[in-house]
């Protein structure tokens, strides 16, 4: 089975990713440890560098990261609190813009996140959600266990 989306996105992944420079796309493997499809993202904000290792979430609507990478980021909140559902229930939080989030060599500049906490057998430090994923054509590909993310080029 095959799903594809049209979606953009950017990230920085485990091992694993194949990166075509001729048409911009990226290639994960689908791993199913936890039944997630996760990688490795670099954050830039400021003077500050990061890392994390976050799972490809096409059910968020947001970005997140947890309060403890915003609060090594020094990322200043750019919302007042508000709740939001999540799969474990309703949570207060906040929202941030983070300088700069890359996936292999792209990057998306001035994204929107929220922060928030994940139950800690998910292993995670954040979600990339469909504001990240709205910038590649995302094709989920179930055969050979492998997720291709083509950069939209406007």
């Amino acid at each position: 089975m095959i799903l594809s989306f049209a979606l953009p996105v950017m990230c920085c992944l485990k091992d694993g990713m194949q990166h075509f420079e001729d048409n911009f796309m990226f290639i994960l493997p689908i791993r199913s440890t936890r039944n997630l499809i996760t990688a490795y993202v670099r954050l830039f904000h400021g003077s500050k560098r990061g890392s994390a290792y976050v799972a490809l979430d096409t059910g968020a609507t947001s970005t997140l990261l947890t309060p403890s990478l915003v609060q090594q980021l020094e990322l200043e909140p750019t919302t007042a609190p508000y709740r939001i559902a999540s799969a474990t229930g309703v949570e207060m939080v906040r929202g941030y813009r983070l300088g700069c989030m890359q996936l292999g060599e792209e990057k998306l500049e001035n994204l929107e996140i929220t922060a928030m906490p994940l139950p800690g057998q998910l292993q995670l430090d954040g979600l990339i959600g469909l504001n990240f994923l709205s910038h590649f054509i995302v094709t989920f590909d179930f055969q050979i266990m492998q997720v291709r993310m083509e950069r939209i080029i406007a």
